[in-house]
């Protein structure tokens, strides 16, 4: 009562004063319990977004720097010749070529292979194609492969070059090719246009 009789009293005396001085001590209230209840959630989400950035950029670094691809020892060396070629599609068209061939595995290996090759065209002369092929050793030892590749008319060779990656499986665990299952491959070619007989190399990705 003490408290706020002096209050009514004044009130009766100055009543817009006492308005002002109660809307500036509201304003004083709020912009207080503002400042202590929502600033430290701004400070704490600015500190986390920091840490993450800077934790995403150290990651990054560190993969790039551990990030390698190196073409290893020539593993094929290999001489074929188309038996069979179709057109699947007059519209383009779309090839397939059937061919057989022999080849030296590891320099001191030899081994006959077949295969099928659908070659599809692309823009300015050049093709994409895919394939699959067995190659058997003189032990009769098998390994398989599916290969894509591309490639064009090379002008000053007059003939046509591909490039290309393949993909090797086998059954072999104990023999002398078991050593490809699994395994990466880059490969390049050279066609001759005149008899159709390719020579081709295949390197191990290491």
């Amino acid at each position: 009562m003490f408290i706020l009789y002096p209050t009514y009293l004044f009130w009766q005396l100055n009543p817009h004063l006492m308005i002002i001085i109660i809307g500036v001590a509201l304003v004083f209230t709020m912009g207080y319990w503002s400042s202590s209840q929502l600033s430290p959630f701004v400070v704490v989400s600015a500190q986390t977004r920091t840490t993450t950035t800077a934790t995403l950029s150290n990651d990054t670094q560190s993969n790039n720097n551990n990030l390698t691809a190196t073409l290893g020892d020539l593993i094929i060396d290999g001489v074929d010749k188309p038996t069979v070629i179709r057109v699947l599609d007059a519209n383009g068209p779309i090839l397939e070529k059937s061919y057989t061939g022999n080849a030296t595995i590891m320099g001191n290996i030899s081994a006959t292979y077949f295969g099928t090759l659908t070659t599809h065209p692309r823009s300015e002369g050049f093709t994409y194609s895919e394939g699959k092929a067995v190659i058997t050793a003189e032990d009769g030892e098998m390994i398989t492969h599916t290969s894509q590749g591309m490639g064009g008319f090379d002008i000053q060779t007059g003939k046509i070059k591909n490039h290309g990656s393949t993909f090797f499986s086998t059954n072999s665990t104990d023999g002398n090719l078991g050593f490809l299952n699994n395994m990466i491959g880059i490969w390049a070619d050279e066609i001759d246009l005149g008899t159709g007989i390719a020579h081709a190399k295949t390197w191990l990705l290491e």
